[in-house]
């Protein structure tokens, strides 16, 4: 939160357009249910490193609770935004997930929204449109990015 603050308080200043990303490892619990919770673990951690790896040196990612992610995208063209997001959803989908003998796949469902100066928006506001747009690529298939509409 710290940290997309501060995110924040610089595009307000030099009227740049931060993008925030929050991301859903879809169907987690049924892979707790089904493998058990270390392979729940298991699989965070490896979309963790996916994800650190999918990233600019720049850009945070971080837990965000449960089986979610966020990450800060700085300095960003909205096109590379939604390319980074692509790749980081197709890079989980290729990776194949071991747990002791079950070899398993993983998809994320990923919410994208740009900070906006001009609007006045806040922190609260620019995590509230990622996580919606979060909520809508999970509620039309899952393992897709959805960009928020610009609509408040």
């Amino acid at each position: 939160m710290e940290s997309l603050g501060k995110e924040t308080a610089r595009a307000e200043r030099y009227k740049t357009k931060p993008a925030l990303c929050m991301m859903d490892i879809d169907h987690l619990e049924e892979i707790n249910d089904t493998y058990g919770y270390h392979a729940g673990d298991r699989v965070l951690s490896e979309v963790g490193k996916i994800l650190n790896n999918s990233i600019r040196q720049n850009d945070l990612a971080c837990r965000y609770g449960g089986g979610k992610f966020a990450v800060i995208l700085s300095h960003n063209q909205a096109e590379n935004a939604r390319v980074a997001c692509e790749r980081f959803r197709e890079r989980v989908v290729k990776h194949q997930f071991i747990h002791n003998s079950s070899h398993f796949e993983v998809t994320v469902s990923i919410g994208l929204s740009f900070f906006n100066h001009s609007k006045y928006e806040t922190t609260f506001d620019l995590i509230t449109k990622a996580d919606n747009a979060l909520y809508q690529a999970k509620n039309t298939g899952k393992n897709r990015v959805v960009e928020h509409n610009g609509q408040s």
